[in-house]
């Protein structure tokens, strides 16, 4: 009996919970959403036992688990639902092709899938999801494309494989989006540049997110050298590059990002080129001057001192006074204009003062030689009114007058500040005729020629400035008795004639208490009396031991007249002259060669002899006046006695100059 619920219509029977009728073409119509249609279960054995079954009449076949129809005389299998296999669980992988609006999410493929539905969206649960994304059907591929994004967010993304019974999630991944550049940072480099200063370093800190970047400068002349695209960057200015700001943005494939602050920079112009002026010869005998350096259009401008004294009255004024020159003096003072980071320009001038007390001067020429060197002892012939290497032209006010009056000569250097040592030997003649022989200690290099200056005219009594000990390597006039210098071991200094000599017996009067430096060439000079046939001799001698001595270079008397040789005796010669009369002595060694000289101081007879010393010379030495022992009297008498350097050929005069009023 079949119960039927709710209606029944003559045109057929409707089967719902909302009293419509039946379809007009159905005879059963039936309708639900909860609800399904079961039709009659059996066994195969229950089926076969159904009488005369009709033409379509279906069951479920529950031994089978088939759909069967009746059909044809015989039961049909309409179908056999087979049970369900659920796919694998797929695996989301790295999105790709990450930009500002869009990205690729992937997956691997999952076994037994026939479709991937996928899920995107902005949160972790999958509550928000972006539109169009949520359980998308994308078929069964393992991409796809996800555009219309917004930049530099956070997605998520999962994966569902399916079959036409089943379906499971897969992994979730997570995909950020490119963000727009950040706001770039502060500039920092160099915030005031000079026209034409090239290498100047600008940088900002990397922008977040930023692939390339771009500078910009307001103002002209402006050229990036090296670092275009990058955050760091070395520019050059032209020389005609004007003040501006620089900025930067950076960008990637977003767009560009916001611009830094303008970074300001200041272009100076190079300072005027700065003009001292022309050099100054100060009045004579003055002390100060005026400047006259040029106005700068450009920067500003200082006085400073480069050498000498001075004392600048007003620094920053291109006419500034000067005060507090030394006299006489050569002092150089230096005008400097600078325009900060410029190179500052600077111009030197000289000032020269003279001394008012030597009105006179004049350029003396020195005829260098090679290893002569620095601080060699030259011998100039100097007149007064006529006669020597060259003369004063009677315009000295003390001329020499013998040995160590230096009268009012004044040697200088080249540079005209320097104050040479001199010593005066002796003077031939008087008044105008008068010649001095002069040694003059030059301190620039003789292995060149090399420029002094002699002042005079000096009529305010200037100090002595003869000195034997300042000008020679060793020496002395006996103008005192130096007891520090020497040892008087049988002899002593006559004060009021200025010589040395010897008494009593003794080989060895008087002998130095100062070493001689090491020197392979030197010059030994000496002047000499002896008052007869006694023997006596001046050398540079070594101790070997005790108070005994050998030679190594002497000079001296012996015989029926006075000689002149070694005194090993290898070499030595007879004078053509007296006793009792002063001889010049000079000897010349050169390394293990000599050339000894002897000559009347009234310049009457001269004689030379040379050869080659058995002794080398190592330094140590001392210098020792000797006379034999058994000879105790009469005196003998030594003028002076100095060790200078030497070297063959020596430097020598050359010429002097036309002489020059230095102060009227």
């Amino acid at each position: 009996m079949l119960s039927l619920s709710k209606h029944a219509f003559p045109q057929g029977v409707a089967v719902n919970a909302n009293g419509n009728a039946a379809d007009p073409s159905a005879i059963f119509d039936a309708s639900s959403i909860n609800k399904g249609f079961l039709i009659p279960r059996m066994t195969t054995v229950q089926r076969d036992a159904i009488n005369s079954p009709a033409i379509g009449l279906l069951i479920f076949n529950t031994t089978t688990n088939c759909f069967e129809a009746y059909v044809n005389g015989a039961w049909n299998t309409v179908s056999c639902p087979a049970a369900c296999t659920p796919p694998a669980a797929p695996v989301a992988n790295a999105a790709s092709s990450l930009s500002c609006s869009s990205f690729t999410a992937n997956w691997s493929a999952s076994a037994g899938a026939t479709s991937y539905y996928l899920d995107v969206a902005t949160d972790a649960g999958f509550t928000s999801f972006i539109s169009g994304y949520n359980n998308l059907n994308v078929g069964n591929v393992q991409t796809q494309y996800i555009a219309s994004l917004s930049p530099g967010t956070t997605y998520y993304y999962r994966v569902r494989a399916a079959t036409a019974c089943a379906s499971i999630n897969s992994n979730t991944i997570t995909a950020i989006t490119i963000n727009n550049p950040a706001v770039a940072g502060t500039i920092t480099g160099t915030a005031t540049v000079c026209q034409g200063q090239n290498g100047i370093a600008y940088s900002v800190p990397a922008i977040a997110d930023a692939t390339s970047y771009t500078w910009s400068y307001s103002g002209t002349g402006f050229a990036i050298a090296s670092g275009s695209g990058t955050n760091s960057i070395i520019a050059n200015f032209s020389g005609s590059a004007t003040s501006g700001n620089l900025s930067i943005y950076g960008s990637n494939s977003c767009g560009n990002g916001t611009a830094s602050a303008n970074y300001a920079i200041v272009v100076n112009a190079p300072p005027t080129t700065a003009n001292a002026g022309s050099d100054i010869n100060v009045t004579c005998g003055g002390t100060t001057a005026t400047l006259a350096g040029n106005t700068p259009t450009s920067g500003t401008g200082s006085w400073s001192v480069v050498s000498g004294t001075a004392s600048i009255t007003t620094p920053n004024s291109s006419t500034s006074g000067v005060t507090g020159l030394a006299v006489p003096a050569t002092t150089t003072l230096r005008w400097s204009i600078s325009n900060a980071p410029c190179t500052a320009s600077f111009d030197d001038v000289l000032l020269f003062t003279t001394n008012s007390v030597w009105h006179y001067r004049n350029k003396i020429t020195i005829i260098g030689q090679n290893g002569a060197g620095t601080n060699y002892q030259v011998l100039l012939k100097i007149g007064n009114a006529s006669g020597g290497d060259f003369n004063l032209n009677g315009h000295s006010a003390s001329f020499p007058s013998g040995k160590n009056t230096g009268g009012d000569l004044l040697f200088m250097a080249s540079d005209g500040i320097t104050v040479l040592p001199f010593w005066v030997q002796r003077v031939d003649g008087s008044g105008g005729s008068a010649v001095a022989s002069v040694w003059v200690k030059v301190r620039d290099n003789l292995d060149s020629n090399q420029d002094i200056y002699i002042y005079y005219g000096n009529s305010f009594s200037p100090p002595n400035g003869s000195n034997i000990d300042s000008t020679f390597v060793f020496g002395d006039d006996f103008f005192t008795k130096n007891t520090t210098k020497w040892s008087f071991l049988n002899g002593d200094v006559d004060l009021s004639n200025h010589y040395a000599y010897s008494f009593s017996a003794g080989g060895n009067k008087i002998q130095s208490n100062a070493t001689i430096p090491a020197m392979s060439k030197l010059r030994l000079l000496s002047e000499m009396q002896i008052p007869g046939n006694y023997d006596a001799a001046i050398d540079v001698s070594y101790p070997a031991s005790g108070t005994s001595f050998y030679s190594i270079l002497s000079t001296y008397y012996g015989g029926s007249e006075p000689r002149l040789g070694y005194t090993d005796g290898s070499v030595s010669h007879n004078l053509s002259g007296t006793f009792n009369v002063w001889y010049f002595f000079e000897t010349l060694k050169d390394n293990n060669s000599f050339k000894q000289t002897a000559v009347r101081r009234d310049n009457s007879a001269t004689s030379t002899v040379t050869g080659t010393s058995a002794s080398s010379y190592t330094g140590g030495e001392i210098i020792r006046f000797m006379a034999e022992d058994w000879q105790a009297s009469p005196n003998r008498k030594w003028n002076f006695v100095a060790v200078g350097k030497y070297t063959s050929p020596e430097p020598a005069f050359g010429s002097a100059g036309a002489e020059e009023v230095n102060c009227p």
